[in-house]
């Protein structure tokens, strides 16, 4: 919304005119003047308003070198008056470094000889800095990619906190649920480490002919569901499964293959970049070609992961996308990728459907098999 439509409004409902100071409610309905300084009230965070009256958050004194700043112009706000402002991009001098799940504010004052790594406390806190889904791509950045962009090494940087902007209701010695379980001995176990609950007509365990295509990744089991040959779901297409599977009695319509990734060596990978590097070795691998799922419209990795949808497993976050691939031969598959990360593994969910319209036929069963999995570790 339109800031001066959003303060305009304020201004008709007095919804906040009992709660604001005067010289606050003046200002909101003008805004801020270019350069007046917003300080939230019991942290250090600052906030510096543009040519405009949109408020930026400054990350440090380096970003603010060369910005209009009137230090004589400072006006305290509460948290809840400061979401009613409008707000921008940040003011950073080298942006967010996003190592494993932490994210870290890379903070270099002018007075320092390098950054420091700030940890972030929460997504709600990131958001009022300014960080959106428009930006992120964009000022938050992998580590590998940060040292790339910024020719320096995060490993030496001291790394400390950054005040929270909004109260933590979990104490923060808390485990988050993805943190909770340790693996002891990889790769984990069908029936030990994970278990869940097969819908009638499904087998388990269908044994793979390839290998896996990230360092690391292994096959725990593969339970599937076949139709028979003579099933009246429509004439079979080249979508169909190949004859690989003739062996196995009917003909796999749907088969939700459970893999395992050590998190060693992807400490610094979060849940989209699991997602978008099993992408992309599909496509230089396999030679596969992504689809959208309602058309035959090629997509982009990008695109794809664009396309995620936040999901809970076993209480644990996680990621899922829907998506087609056809490989080199014509023949396709409907697919639908979920990962997630427990403890220390890694956990991909590469679902795919072999018949026509196999993921509309089967979704109370693959809702069925991902609401009763549980981890034992």
């Amino acid at each position: 919304m339109n800031i001066r439509v959003r303060f305009l409004a304020l201004v008709i409902a007095g919804v906040l005119a009992s709660t604001l100071a005067p010289a606050l409610t003046v200002q909101a309905q003008r805004a801020f003047s270019h350069g007046a300084v917003v300080a939230l009230q019991d942290t250090p965070h600052l906030w510096i308003a543009d040519e405009q009256g949109i408020l930026h958050w400054a990350g440090d004194t380096r970003a603010l070198a060369n910005k209009h700043v009137r230090w004589d112009s400072r006006t305290e706000v509460t948290l809840a008056q400061l979401q009613q402002f409008e707000r921008g991009d940040p003011w950073l001098t080298a942006g967010f470094i996003k190592a494993g799940d932490p994210i870290y504010l890379v903070k270099w004052e002018t007075d320092w000889s390098k950054p420091r790594l700030l940890q972030v406390q929460s997504i709600g806190d990131l958001e009022l800095f300014g960080i959106s889904d428009s930006n992120y791509g964009r000022l938050v950045l992998a580590r590998s990619a940060w040292e790339t962009r910024h020719g320096l090494s995060a490993a030496g940087l001291r790394r400390d906190t950054l005040p929270a902007v909004i109260a933590q209701a979990i104490p923060t010695t808390a485990a988050a649920p993805a943190d909770q379980g340790h693996l002891g001995s990889f790769p984990p176990k069908p029936h030990a480490h994970i278990t869940f609950t097969l819908p009638a007509g499904w087998r388990r365990n269908l044994v793979a002919g390839w290998d896996w295509n990230l360092n690391g990744q292994v096959l725990v089991t593969a339970p599937y569901a076949t139709v028979p040959r003579t099933a009246a779901h429509g004439p079979e297409t080249s979508e169909d499964l190949a004859p690989f599977y003739d062996t196995v009695p009917g003909k796999i319509a749907i088969v939700p293959w459970i893999t395992a990734l050590p998190r060693e060596g992807y400490e610094d990978h979060a849940l989209p970049d699991i997602l978008r590097k099993h992408l992309e070795l599909d496509r230089s691998y396999w030679h596969w070609t992504h689809l959208a799922l309602d058309r035959s419209t090629e997509l982009t990795v990008a695109e794809i992961v664009a396309t995620t949808q936040e999901l809970t497993v076993a209480g644990v976050p996680a990621l899922s996308v829907d998506y087609r691939a056809r490989e080199s031969n014509g023949s396709g598959s409907e697919r639908r990728l979920i990962v997630l990360r427990r403890g220390n593994v890694f956990w991909i969910l590469e679902i795919a459907g072999y018949t026509r319209d196999a993921f509309r036929r089967y979704q109370d069963d693959l809702n069925t098999i991902i609401g009763s999995i549980e981890f034992h570790y």
